[in-house]
């Protein structure tokens, strides 16, 4: 009894709810969770869409986050299933019998059930699985709302239902790694918790390790952080490895297959999960979703329109984006005003793709290289003048499709048009990387190009194009080769101005090493046919190539003399790629004039140019010069900070030229800091990278010769030994790696180096 008389104080009842219970544990939706949460408890969120392609997780986010609202809706939160509903005039009933007013209450129809069961306190209502019934559903929704007041609708859909008022909350897939990195950062990303978790529920001594984390790594972002793909695949744990598994996603609707007994059909497959979104598709709209496969990584409008052959493809893009099988985002760089450019998951494609036939797709891939050659082609002049940035910008948001789209033309045997594409496209390879990839890829079409009848100046373009990637890449062999069959070709042509460009960049080739004086009549020739046609920034280029052969015969007054001629030509035509080069140039002569200062003022001039240009192996060379720089000034923190970025460029770039300039650049730091046998080791790797290329001198040989003798009597002959042998066995990533080291890695600097300071 109660000591004090009244009655024990009861417990306020909960809301009453039929929300599901779920067996397994939800994962990487914390941020969704809240900010849904939000949305619902604010006075303006009384309908809000969950939408997001199929296998997406927004039946599991609307559960997850109903069950933290219990507490704000006292009329209850009610979940009402329709996946399996066909006939839309039934959403009446079906929601009646979720809410437990069936037939047999009082009467009326299942509409007025319904407004009377929820005409009470303030109620949450689930409608999941709506997107097939939204053009009648929508206006059942809007009912509710107009005679239940205090009622708030959460609905998941693959599309909106285009309600004044509704606030649409789109779900994106988990997070992915897009690096290995370490079993603890994998365990990071909610993707890969998912993928763990489901697979320890059928092979529970499952775990991430060194050995499988790339494999798993590279899977989860295979799979694009689906909820469901990740399941299916996590299902085969027991059966196959990360590794196994990846190498069957080439067939990934073969793999993701369930065998559970408690999911809907729609869910044992991922196959099926998409077909459910594409079958409610009209016809035309299929056709158009179809097509689009052709794409890889997005495309515009006017590639839509162009590729596709609609010329409505602004609304059926629309609607493909309403019904979640489609992204639109707006996008800036590349173009002078902004532009949305759409995307699909590249499992949404892959289905998309089934569905096209093989003359249709052979059509389509031919559109689809027409279409990114006409871009290459008119990107190509805007690449060496002041747009230069715009349109790299630009072509690097459609790399994925100039890849696919020159893979086809050598695989379908259009060698013309592909040789026509990658002549075009060279600097953007060169700018942004890897040069390898479009290397390879404009090599293989120069091999067809014997058999194939494809047009001798054509040919000529590819094998200058082919010879410059070479030559910039570190491969001056090959690289000679390209250019003298170029030079015989445009001779027979009668291609002045091609000739021109050929003879310039053979001339590059033999810059290099004690050979150089080599290069001199090929700059000559070339300067003299640019001026008979009046080309200045031809000019310019030949000028700066002798004033380089002045300079490394060291008659830096001549040098400064020829590249401010070309300085003043580049300027005068707004060649800002030029420009920074030539800076870059007199930099160095200011450098062996000896004025410091000047060399740096021009370097920074030249760095903040590259950068606007988003010229990212210029930015690398640039910064490599401004740590030497800084490091023969006792700059050793701006050293470390310039050549930290440097190397990372070449790393991502995969260069193998210019690295070793920023390798020797890197040994002069650690020489500084008086670090001597790291010191020893990079000279020693960038030699060896120097012999293997064939350039065996840096600019500054007698420089370099007399840093390494001091080095040599510091540590004493035999740890030098020993350090120059490890260098010279490092392969380029092993150099780059050593020369990245965290500072905490490291010897401690030589006591009498640091005694020196």
């Amino acid at each position: 009894a109660d000591p004090s008389g009244g009655g024990a104080a009861a417990a306020a009842p909960s809301p009453p709810t039929n929300l599901p219970l779920v067996f397994t544990r939800f994962f990487g939706r914390e941020d969704e969770v809240t900010a849904l949460e939000q949305a619902l408890r604010s006075g303006d969120g009384r309908l809000v869409t969950i939408t997001g392609p199929g296998g997406g997780g927004k039946t599991r986010l609307a559960i997850e986050t109903a069950r933290r609202l219990q507490d704000g809706f006292p009329g209850g939160i009610w979940f009402v299933p329709l996946a399996d509903l066909q006939q839309p005039e039934r959403i009446p009933d079906a929601v009646a019998a979720g809410l437990g007013a069936a037939a047999s209450a009082p009467a009326g129809g299942a509409l007025e059930r319904v407004v009377r069961a929820l005409s009470g306190p303030p109620a949450l209502l689930i409608l999941d699985n709506y997107e097939h019934l939204v053009e009648e559903g929508a206006a059942f929704v809007q009912v509710l709302r107009e005679r239940v007041p205090a009622l708030t609708c959460l609905v998941t859909s693959r599309q909106r239902l285009l309600l004044d008022g509704e606030r649409e909350f789109p779900l994106l897939p988990l997070a992915t790694p897009s690096l290995p990195g370490t079993p603890e950062r994998l365990l990071e990303f909610p993707s890969v918790q998912l993928f763990v978790d489901r697979a320890r529920a059928i092979r529970p001594d499952f775990q991430i390790t060194r050995r499988n984390a790339a494999a798993l790594a590279a899977l989860c972002g295979k799979l694009e952080g689906i909820p469901l793909a990740v399941e299916l695949a996590a299902a085969w744990a027991q059966t196959l490895t990360p590794t196994q598994m990846l190498e069957r996603l080439n067939r990934r609707f073969d793999l993701l297959v369930s065998r559970r007994r408690d999911l809907s059909p729609r869910h044992q497959t991922l196959r099926a999960t998409i077909e459910w979104s594409y079958r409610l598709l009209a016809p035309d709209v299929q056709r158009f979703f179809a097509r689009l496969s052709a794409f890889r990584g997005g495309w515009t409008l006017e590639a839509a329109e162009t590729v596709c052959g609609e010329p409505t493809a602004f609304a059926y893009l629309a609607e493909l984006q309403e019904r979640s099988l489609v992204v639109a985002e707006e996008q800036r760089e590349g173009y002078p005003e902004a532009v949305m450019r759409c995307r699909m998951l590249e499992t949404l494609r892959e289905f998309a793709g089934e569905q096209v036939g093989d003359a249709e797709r052979a059509d389509l891939c031919a559109r689809h290289a027409d279409f990114f050659r006409d871009l290459a082609e008119r990107a190509e002049p805007e690449l060496t003048g002041p747009e230069q940035g715009r349109w790299l910008d630009r072509l690097e948001a459609e790399r994925d499709n100039l890849r696919a789209a020159l893979a086809w033309c050598s695989e379908a045997g259009n060698v013309e048009a592909g040789l026509r594409m990658g002549s075009a496209l060279w600097r953007f390879w060169w700018a942004r990387g890897p040069l390898s990839e479009g290397r390879a890829l404009l090599e293989n079409l120069l091999r067809q190009a014997g058999e194939a009848a494809v047009d001798d100046a054509v040919h000529a373009r590819g094998l200058h194009a082919a010879g410059s990637m070479a030559l910039n890449d570190g491969d001056l062999t090959p690289a000679r080769s390209l250019f003298e069959a170029a030079i015989r070709l445009r001779r027979e042509l009668g291609d002045a101005d091609g000739l021109a460009s050929s003879l310039y960049s053979m001339g590059l080739t033999l810059d290099d090493g004690p050979g150089r004086e080599a290069a001199r009549p090929f700059f000559e020739e070339s300067l003299a046919l640019r001026r008979r046609i009046d080309d200045k920034l031809g000019m310019a280029a030949c000028i700066s190539g002798l004033a380089s052969l002045s300079m490394k015969d060291g008659d830096f007054a001549a040098a400064r003399a020829r590249f401010e001629e070309g300085l003043a030509l580049r300027r005068e035509m707004g060649d800002t790629p030029g420009t920074v080069y030539i800076l870059n140039s007199l930099a160095q002569v200011a450098f062996g004039q000896g004025d410091l200062a000047e060399s740096g003022a021009l370097l920074e001039e030249s760095l903040t140019l590259v950068r606007a240009m988003g010229h990212r192996q210029g930015t690398a060379i640039i910064l490599s010069n401004l740590g030497g720089l800084n490091s023969r000034l006792g700059d050793h923190a701006a050293a470390r900070a310039h050549l930290a970025e440097s190397l990372t460029l070449l790393r991502q770039l995969g260069d193998k030229r210019f690295v070793m300039g920023a390798l020797e650049n890197c040994a002069l730091l650690e020489h500084g800091l008086g670090r001597g046998a790291r010191a020893v080791r990079l000279w020693a790797a960038a030699e060896a990278q120097r012999d293997a290329l064939g350039v065996p001198y840096p600019n500054d040989p007698e420089e370099l010769e007399t840093i390494v003798a001091d080095v040599r009597a510091a540590i004493g002959g035999r740890e030098f030994a020993s350090a120059w042998n490890e260098g010279r066995r490092m392969s380029r990533e092993e150099a780059l790696a050593y020369a990245l080291e965290q500072e905490s890695e490291q010897e401690a600097p030589q006591p009498e180096a640091a005694a020196a300071r």
